[in-house]
């Protein structure tokens, strides 16, 4: 899983050791979410709303960490950084705050009203391609001005009517926790 991602990073810092110019940025990030594709909220409504057809607890992974990041948020935290012209160095751009995907998912399901149980699951209960980490928590870095992103939770608060559109949940839908 990430051994992939690290190649990718040598890559880049051995293409950009080889020319003048600029130095090389990285960024890292995680749990991207936002429009314009499906998203893990999109999945977690779809599949609450299946669960529900089916009167059943939506199972969700207990047992993997990470902090969810808004892409609107990240896209500025970079033109930030592309702005200062001093951004050479690895850049953890992410939400503050960490939760498990079930956490994310309880947010995400209050946020649409829906009356559903979780019930919290193995990773390995969904076997995938790769193994994801357990713990994909990054430190986030500064931006030049030396803010942080914000709470995850908050640009939650900022996506979710966007969200609640999308998959058809906005009758009794809150924005707010």
């Amino acid at each position: 899983y990430g051994a992939s991602k690290l190649a990718g990073e040598e890559a880049a810092r051995a293409a950009f050791a080889a020319r003048p110019g600029p130095q090389l940025a990285v960024v890292r990030t995680a749990w991207l979410f936002g429009p314009g594709r499906p998203d893990f909220p999109v999945k977690i409504l779809e599949a609450a709303r299946r669960a529900l057809d089916g009167r059943r607890p939506l199972q969700v992974v207990g047992d993997e960490w990470g902090s969810p990041t808004y892409v609107a948020d990240l896209a500025e935290a970079i033109v930030e950084l592309l702005g200062a012209g001093t951004f050479a160095g690895i850049h953890h751009l992410v939400n503050g705050g960490v939760t498990t995907r079930a956490g994310w998912a309880a947010d995400i399901v209050s946020r649409a009203g829906l009356p559903i149980e979780l019930e919290e699951v193995p990773a390995a209960t969904w076997p995938r391609a790769s193994d994801a980490p357990t713990w994909a928590v990054l430190e986030p870095t500064g931006s030049p001005s030396g803010e942080r992103l914000r709470p995850w939770q908050e640009a939650m608060a900022d996506y979710a009517p966007a969200l609640l559109r999308t998959v058809g949940h906005s009758a009794g839908a809150r924005s707010g926790r």
